[in-house]
């Protein structure tokens, strides 16, 4: 299996040593409310054409069109240039060979996108009105230690560390996700759903062809994303991080950092955001060149973006992240799609 499963990598190279309060917490987010200085949009930036919903929740149109569909870099070039040798990479195979061959794909028809990550004030409005129940395991949730491993009690409500409800949703895996898009669905007369790998790598590009929103170099990133950053490494100090400081330990607000030229926040970092196909190994061998569906089976569904706590190499537009559809943890939350009759 080549598509990252995001415990997997985080038992190699991101977290070593990394201290627990009693019980396997991590310790506390010491500097939640502390703001990020994002730089102002770009005065050449597109109009964008956005609408908002009936639970307030603000969409962009993207347009329909083509883009090249993952990394510029081969699979050895992306291990040396983020420092990666000698990495050990269980379950992954050749690490990044999945996101080959670069490949031409068109996406026909134009969708609207969540602005931002759905919100845990957005997700606690359908657990309300809907009744949503979660199975037994919602009582559990991947944790961040030297390994990861489940944590009784952690839950969306209770994640671990202090949010509001302008914060991502967290611990919820795709089947809560996809019972969100339902419930929207029924409520509004139309269709809403996780986006394909192809949609959600199309949108984050928004007509770039470099490694991150911003070009090919993590130190330029500061003010787009929160990822693993100096911040951080005061919570977790084995932690590899980018070189500036993204004022987060955790979760941020949805929409603190710069949006790409279509409109979209946090498609870098945040939380990791779950699409609907699976992540097969050698899918872009095969993949249809206009609106590919993912590969029919695999053991992991796709999640794109990387989160709060991920290096570097794992916040690229290109990179394939991945977990079993059932999983919850403290790192994955979603966007929507809203499909355009």
């Amino acid at each position: 299996m080549t598509c990252v499963s995001m415990k997997s990598l985080l038992t190699t190279s991101v977290f070593v040593g990394i201290a627990l309060l009693p019980g396997g917490c991590a310790s506390p987010d010491v500097s939640q409310r502390q703001e990020a200085a994002a730089p102002a949009p770009s005065a050449s930036q597109p109009v964008i054409e956005t609408i908002t919903n009936s639970i307030g929740m603000s969409l962009a149109k993207i347009p329909a069109g083509e883009f090249l569909m993952g990394s510029k870099f081969s699979p050895e070039e992306s291990i040396k240039l983020f420092g990666l040798e000698g990495k050990n990479f269980p379950d992954k195979g050749e690490p990044y060979v999945d996101e080959h061959p670069q490949h031409t794909v068109r996406i026909s028809r134009a969708f609207f996108m969540g602005e931002t990550e759905v919100t845990r004030g957005q997700f606690a409005e359908f657990v309300k009105e809907s009744g949503y129940e979660f199975d037994s395991s919602s009582a559990w949730a991947y944790r961040v230690g030297e390994e990861f491993f489940m944590t009784e009690g952690v839950t969306w409500r209770n994640p671990g560390f202090d949010q509001d409800d302008s914060h991502p949703v967290v611990c919820v895996n795709m089947y809560d996700a996809n019972a969100f898009c339902r419930w929207l669905s029924e409520k509004e007369g139309r269709t809403y759903r996780l986006p394909t790998e192809a949609e959600w790598e199309y949108a984050c590009r928004a007509g770039t062809r470099t490694v991150y929103q911003w070009g090919d170099s993590p130190d330029d990133g500061a003010g787009w994303a929160n990822a693993a950053d100096h911040s951080a490494k005061t919570a977790y100090p084995a932690l590899t991080t980018f070189s500036w400081d993204d004022g987060y330990v955790h979760t941020a607000p949805v929409g603190r950092f710069q949006p790409n030229a279509w409109g979209l926040h946090d498609m870098h970092g945040n939380v990791s955001e779950w699409c609907s196909d699976w992540c097969a190994e050698f899918y872009y061998r095969e993949s249809p060149g206009v609106d590919p569906p993912g590969g029919e089976s695999a053991p992991e569904r796709s999640m794109r973006g990387g989160s709060w706590f991920h290096l570097p190499v794992r916040v690229r537009s290109a990179d394939r992240g991945s977990e079993a559809p059932a999983e919850r943890s403290t790192n994955d939350g979603f966007r929507v799609v809203l499909e355009i009759e």
